[in-house]
């Protein structure tokens, strides 16, 4: 969708420039015209938003770039500020046949020396660049042929063999190649590959083809993953840094290389498994999920997690899982595993290491990497304080064996044994005490061979991708680096406890081999600022962003907002408030953001949207940070990705409403974020491909009887699958390729997603609850931050939880969403029930009261304002029916208050317009009896009594809330009541949004169709502006009733097409 949107903007800016002249100028030396703001050379428009000029060129010329021209040869000051694009540096010197990036800039040259010759000068407005084509140096050396070398199709590195790629132009290759996984042990299951123009004449003939190659701009080699998928990878000039090559995981893909631009697109067909990069990958645009929290044996058990792996990895690109070694002879112990007694032996309480094997190989199906919980500072004995288990098993994939035996020496003699008379004869600890287990010696040569048993284990026996470091304070990182160098983890990260960023860089520079860095590191110096921030409302504290924000680590950065450890709710470490948004602000920084189980099983929607968001920008753990300040009694952050950038505003900055050039991704409690205009986030795919989407014709809700609808796909050549029992559709469902009917007389679960090669991309759920009539039963609707809400609830029936207290989990209830809300629903069968929330235990503190309900009745349990966990008594509850009971369209929305002569009375109001029953308007004159503001208020009836309608009214949060200026364009909360709203006296056009209970307010302006500028006229100048509005959201000087052409409340390209057709033709 993003493609097509660029190739018809840039079809309609090439469209408008051929009638009406070229839009981008040189200024400069003689070539160019002379330094004249005025009276720049003009370049010829292209194709795809491109612009060139051919001139001759000796010797040293200097110049800029500028998309219009001031109106005299003085004027500077306006070429300067608002037209010019140059470089940082004055001066900056330009090589031939190389693409410079370049920006806005008020001063400064590009210097560039000729050689008597002609050059082709191109500027590629899309991604602010150019270059000088010449003869200075070959401008293709590609003659009709490009091959891919290396380790494509099982080829070995030999210069005189590889891939011939497909082309029509010489100018944009392509070929379907399979990368086989063929290197060596310490890079297992991937592939290494370049390319080149021309082959060798024989094994050795490197140095013939090293002008020839094309490879990728990298320190090292370039790692494929996640985040480069379906992204243009930047190329060397030919000929230029041989030694590096592409890094791909083993499957088969699609390449593209584009020789002109040097760029090589790289999108995956089938298999492949996680795409990964040792230690943590560079530009790795996934997020992690920590899958357990304490305690969680049945929530996160083997088969559970197994169960849920297609479901979590729409959205988790690695899950994080307890250390899956068994604590006794039995593997039966309740243990999250923080204290190992088996290395080689693996069941657990969380299943048996059959079940552990599924549940692994599962996530690989699917694309995701599972870490363990690696425990290496310390060590159980089998029964005693020393008695180490000696381990010796097969290994059943590979057949090999793995063995280790202990003895005292692998133990530090500083460890709490010595005192009980146990000789431990290793070295001193290196790090913090833990006086739980025995602090193992890591100087032990013993003890380095036993973990690189270990690990090699892990990876090659039963599957694990990389491992998470527990209590890295307790020994040297270069052990770390040492185990790492030696396994090879395709992820690592270390829990080093520490809130000071200067001491987590000195330990990532601990764990290096080779002078690299062998690991990530918990980014513990966000924490505890966010903590500061999300918890207190000191947004401030933002300001100190650890490792995330430094381009030097980053990309080792793994942040998180809690974990099992700071998540329970006795910890002051636990954020307590505000905890979606604190999601949502690591889910927009750079770093590798990694989720707790907890927060999302509350949150599952809200994160889903943020991670689609920022996989479809393209963001990831490198990418850089545009704004970040304080706005407004709150703060802004605003990432660039690799297609598009994330906004995100939080506290009182929520206020300032969406920012120009974006669109709204998520708005909740205290943030909303915002992605730039125009990128089809909902439908992005796992690699950042946009793919294909199911339209259902009838929402998810209740219906009475039956619901008859029908579900196709957006577009031909999408195939969906789906199911009808709640179960999450696999490749192998049934299919849908065109308009297929349903009809549902019962409570029905349709999951319908997208088939996307092997994989099923973009799930989406419709709950569709039947009932017999109108008039039956009771609905019972509960949302709840307590992990362990019961109800217990009886009716004439008998009881309709279940015969044991405490009831049915609130989680176990049927969920549904009603106005963007998520609910769990009880349905009771009968005219009366009654019901008791509880946690679980006995005793008047852990139960509410008995709660009579007659009606369809909506409840908070524990009395929380779901800002975040809210740890109230287990007692208290929440009626709040009154305020989300009002779900069904209204039939009529009327505004009450200043608006005519007559003003406030029950029986005068204007009735707003709507198509939908979702989305109402009006345009009120409000009337001036108080000294310059009026006063409003809305209402679902009219009546000849306040008391009347007093429960159809509905209004501001607060008692005359005014709406200033900066609030005008913004969300305005509607929440059932009789406060009102006050507004300076004046015409304005009122919005009210059924679904969010929002309402926007903007100043009425007369629209004239096709006047973007607002000038009174309608000429080549307002298709400019739109057009410049669509490429890079400046809405400066636009009136944008008047942009919308095509009259259909958005603005688009078919608004530009539009407008151009009536320039060229006098009619709409």
């Amino acid at each position: 969708m993003k493609r097509t949107f660029t190739c018809l903007l840039a079809l309609a800016v090439s469209l408008l420039t051929l009638q009406v002249g070229a839009q981008m100028y040189i200024v400069g030396d003689a070539p160019f015209g002379g330094w004249n703001p005025a009276g720049g050379v003009p370049m010829t428009v292209g194709t795809g938003g491109t612009y060139s000029y051919t001139t001759t060129i000796n010797g040293k010329v200097y110049f800029v770039f500028a998309d219009h021209l001031a109106a005299s040869s003085g004027d500077w000051d306006t070429f300067n500020n608002n037209y010019r694009y140059g470089p940082l540096t004055d001066g900056e010197t330009v090589t031939a046949n190389t693409w410079i990036t370049t920006q806005r800039s008020s001063e400064g040259a590009y210097c560039f020396t000729g050689n008597g010759s002609e050059y082709v000068i191109k500027f590629d407005t899309i991604n602010k660049r150019f270059r000088i084509n010449g003869n200075d140096t070959p401008v293709n050396p590609v003659t009709g042929h490009l091959y891919i070398i290396g380790e494509a199709e099982g080829n070995a590195w030999d210069p005189s063999v590889g891939v011939e790629m497909n082309t029509t132009d010489g100018n944009l290759f392509t070929a379907e190649v399979t990368f086989n996984g063929i290197w060596d042990e310490e890079d297992a299951n991937v592939s290494y590959f370049s390319f080149t123009s021309k082959l060798g004449n024989g094994t050795d003939d490197w140095s013939g083809i090293a002008p020839y190659r094309l490879t990728p701009i990298s320190e090292g080699n370039f790692w494929v993953t996640s985040a480069t998928l379906g992204v243009p990878i930047p190329m060397n000039e030919f000929g230029d840094c041989v030694d590096v090559a592409i890094r791909i995981p083993k499957g088969t893909y699609e390449l593209t290389v584009n020789v002109e631009d040097r760029t090589c697109l790289i999108t995956r067909k089938s298999g492949g498994g996680p795409v990964t990069g040792k230690g943590w990958p560079a530009m790795f645009g996934g997020v992690m999920l920590q899958g357990f929290y304490w305690d969680s044996y049945d929530a996160t058990r083997w088969t559970t997690l197994t169960e849920k792996a297609q479901e979590l990895s729409q959205y988790f690109d690695v899950i994080w899982v307890p250390n899956s070694g068994s604590v006794d002879a039995y593997g039966s112990a309740e243990s999250m595993g923080y204290m190992p007694v088996y290395w080689l032996k693996h069941n657990t309480c969380f299943g048996t290491e059959s079940q552990l094997r599924e549940m692994i190989s599962t996530f690989h199906n699917h694309n995701t990497s599972v870490l363990m919980d690696m425990v290496l500072n310390h060590k159980s004995g089998k029964t005693g304080w020393v008695d180490f288990a000696n381990e010796s098993v097969t290994g059943p994939v590979t057949g090999l064996n793995y063995s280790m035996t202990w003895s005292l020496a692998d133990i530090c003699n500083t460890d709490e044994c010595v005192a009980q008379g146990y000789a431990a004869t290793g070295a001193a600890d290196e790090g913090e005490n833990f006086d739980g287990s025995r602090d193992l010696d890591h100087t032990s040569a013993n003890v380095q061979q036993n973990v690189n048993t270990y690990q090699k284990y892990l990876i090659n026996e039963l599957g694990y991708d990389g491992f998470r470091y527990d209590m890295c304070k307790g020994y040297a990182g270069y052990y770390v680096g040492l185990y790492n160098a030696a396994s090879t983890p395709a992820f690592s990260v270390g829990e080093y406890w520490d809130g000071n960023p200067e001491t987590l860089r000195w330990w990532l520079n601990e764990t290096k081999q080779n002078d690299r860095i062998q690991t990530a590191v918990f980014d513990f110096s966000l924490k505890y600022p966010m903590q500061n921030a999300f918890s207190s409302g000191n947004w401030s504290a933002l300001n100190d962003k650890g490792l995330a924000a430094d381009a030097d680590y980053q990309r080792y950065a793994v942040t998180f907002v809690d974990n099992h450890d700071t998540g329970q709710g006795s910890n002051y470490d636990c954020l307590k408030t505000n905890v979606m948004a604190a999601n949502a602000f690591i889910l927009t920084m750079p770093g590798t953001p990694c989720v707790f189980y907890k927060h999302y099983n509350v949150y599952a929607d809200e994160m889903n949207n943020c991670i689609k968001a920022r996989r479809a920008a393209g963001v990831h753990n490198q990418s850089g940070i545009v704004t970040q300040e304080e706005s407004n009694g709150g703060y802004i952050l605003e990432t660039a990705g690799t297609r598009g950038n994330l906004y995100l505003q939080l506290g009182g900055a929520v206020a300032n409403g969406c920012p120009y050039g974006f669109e709204p991704v998520q708005v909740g409690e205290n943030y909303a974020l915002y992605i730039t205009y125009g990128i089809d986030w909902r439908h992005v795919a796992k690699d950042g491909t946009i793919v294909g989407y199911p339209v259902v014709s009838k929402p998810a809700g209740n219906y009475v009887g039956s619901v008859s609808l029908t579900v196709a796909p957006n577009e031909s050549g999408t195939t969906l699958v789906y199911t009808t029992n709640g179960s999450v559709p696999t490749a192998s469902s049934p299919t849908i390729t065109s308009s297929t009917a349903f009809t549902f007389t019962e409570n029905t679960t349709l999951k319908v997603g997208v088939l996307n090669g092997d994989q099923v991309e973009n799930v989406e759920n419709y709950i569709y609850t039947i009932t017999k009539t109108a008039s039956t039963g009771i609905n019972i609707y509960v949302r709840s931050t307590m992990n362990n809400a019961n109800i217990w609830a009886w009716s004439s029936n008998g009881n309709e939880t279940g015969d044991m207290w405490p009831g049915k989990a609130i989680s176990s209830l049927d969920k549904v969403t009603i106005n963007d809300l998520e609910w769990r629903r009880l349905h009771v069968d009968a005219d009366e029930a009654w019901m008791i929330f509880n946690n679980g235990e006995s005793g008047f503190e852990n139960q509410t009261n008995v709660i009579d309900v007659t009606r369809d009745t909506y409840f908070l349990y524990p009395n929380s304002d779901l800002t975040g966990f809210n740890y109230a008594a287990a007692d208290t509850y929440l009626d709040v029916t009154e305020k989300y009971a009002g779900t069904n369209n209204y039939e009529h929305v009327y505004v009450l208050g200043n608006i005519n002569s007559t003003g406030w009375s029950p029986s005068n109001g204007y009735q707003m317009t709507t198509t939908n029953g979702e989305k109402y308007t009006a345009t009120i004159n409000f009337v001036d009896p108080y000294g310059g503001y009026s006063y409003f208020s809305f209402s679902t009836a009219l009546g000849s009594t306040w008391d009347e309608i007093a429960a159809d009214r509905m209004g501001a949060t607060t008692g005359n809330l005014l709406i200033t200026d900066a609030l005008l364009g913004t969300q305005l909360s509607v929440v059932p009541g009789t406060n009102a709203f006050k507004i300076a006296t004046g015409k304005y056009n009122l919005t009210f949004y059924l679904t969010n209970r929002v309402l926007v307010v903007d100043k009425w302006s007369p629209v004239l169709r096709g006047d973007v500028n607002g000038s009174g006229s309608i000429d080549i100048s307002d298709a400019t502006l739109l057009i410049d509005y669509l490429l890079y959201g400046d809405s400066t000087g636009m009136n944008m009733a008047n942009a919308d052409c095509c009259q259909d409340n958005e603005i688009d390209i078919s608004d530009v097409t539009t407008l151009i057709s009536y320039l060229l033709t006098g009619t709409w």
